[in-house]
């Protein structure tokens, strides 16, 4: 029995010696709350990511532009005079076809003798300056008035509606331009094309980009 006994007390020695001397101890976990005030802020935005004050007003303002100008010497005035408040502009420009005359007529008659019939009726009613095209794509019209102004052109065609007939108004002879159009693209710019166009000729006006044409031109 005291071997046994004996034997007992050897082998539990030797599970608390493999215990503590052989078993590696546990990691122990600490977990801490951090105060609210102690958290890290958010990073700030750089301001290399925010659109700079003259980019924004850009965007506000778009593209206008301010003409049309016909001869270079008064857009460099013109220019010149604007520059001078600071703002940047630059110069863009078009190619136009212009009017120069308006002409009421009858549309061609398929005989030569029918033409020169409605022409003595006309004449006959008191109508002056009538001509009969003798030739070319408009031959057998008969043409009751050719006019410098959309306006005096449209008022012959209404005293000829008045007396029962229904002649019609077309462009009649052109002649090619260019225009030139000062542009803007900030706010501060725009601003003075605006007050520019309130004191300038009635044929110049503020317009949007998009609806002109531009090639790029400077004076």
């Amino acid at each position: 029995m005291k071997i046994i006994f004996l034997a007992l007390v050897l082998l539990n020695l030797g599970v608390l010696a493999w215990h503590f001397w052989v078993q590696p101890a546990p990691t122990a976990t600490l977990s801490v709350s951090q105060p609210r005030d102690a958290l890290p802020s958010e990073p700030a935005t750089a301001s290399a990511d925010l659109p700079a004050a003259n980019d924004l007003a850009t965007a506000a303002a778009g593209c206008t532009e301010y003409g049309p100008f016909t001869d270079r010497e008064t857009l460099a005035g013109t220019l010149s005079s604007l520059q001078q408040h600071g703002p940047r502009f630059s110069v863009t420009s078009r190619d136009v076809v212009v009017t120069d005359s308006y002409r009421v007529f009858f549309p061609p008659y398929p005989t030569a003798a029918a033409a020169q019939e409605m022409a003595a009726r006309l004449r006959a009613a008191g109508v002056s300056d009538i001509y009969v095209v003798p030739g070319g794509k408009q031959e057998n019209a008969v043409s009751v008035g050719v006019f410098s102004d959309r306006q005096r052109a449209a008022h012959r065609r209404q005293r000829l509606q008045k007396m029962g007939y229904e002649p019609q108004v077309e462009p009649y002879t052109h002649h090619r331009q260019t225009d030139y159009w000062i542009r803007a693209e900030t706010a501060r710019a725009v601003d003075l094309l605006r007050s520019t166009a309130k004191h300038g000729p009635s044929n110049r006006s503020v317009t949007d980009c998009m609806r002109v044409a531009a090639s790029g031109a400077k004076p």
